[in-house]
């Protein structure tokens, strides 16, 4: 499955389809925003294997600077993504796709906090099984609590998002 209404907040199971659909989405990215790009990752749980997550693919794309984000507009909007701006961290553009949604593209600075918080926290996930287990009981826990409301979710994950992030060296 693929795909969330908007606001909806739904823990589907791991599918090992999402890192072929990330594939295909970072390929069409690539094509239409080429040198632009620095770096193109995928992140958030989709990007875990086997950690349940909502059904929509993460992507972070690392720009040389924030600056070049109306210079990539218009090739990212071309692939059906819509412009959210500052909407989700400052510091970061965020674009989504899909009704129901399906993608959501983050930029930030390539050599930036932000970029390198997104990967570290993937990459915690992907290595060590007990803070995945710890971070989907509580996506759960929150599931149940916030289930039309995204954005009450996210909060309500942040403080286990910071304290992994604290560990970064």
């Amino acid at each position: 499955m693929l795909g969330l209404a908007k606001g909806k907040v739904e823990i589907c199971p791991y599918d090992s389809e999402w890192a072929a659909l990330f594939a295909q989405e970072c390929e069409a990215i690539r094509e239409q925003l080429g040198d632009l790009i620095s770096d193109i990752q995928h992140f958030g749980s989709t990007a875990v294997p086997k950690l349940d997550a909502k059904p929509i693919i993460d992507i972070a794309i690392g720009v040389r600077s924030l600056d070049i984000i109306e210079i990539c507009r218009p090739g990212i909007e071309s692939l059906g993504y819509e412009y959210h701006g500052e909407f989700v961290k400052q510091g970061s553009i965020f674009f989504s796709k899909g009704t129901p949604t399906t993608h959501h593209a983050h930029f930030a600075e390539i050599d930036g906090i932000i970029y390198l918080e997104w990967l570290y926290f993937r990459d915690r996930l992907r290595q060590d099984d007990g803070v995945a287990r710890e971070y989907l009981s509580l996506k759960k826990e929150l599931e149940k609590k916030f289930e039309n409301d995204r954005e009450a979710y996210g909060r309500g994950k942040y403080d286990f998002i910071h304290r992994i992030l604290d560990q970064m060296e």
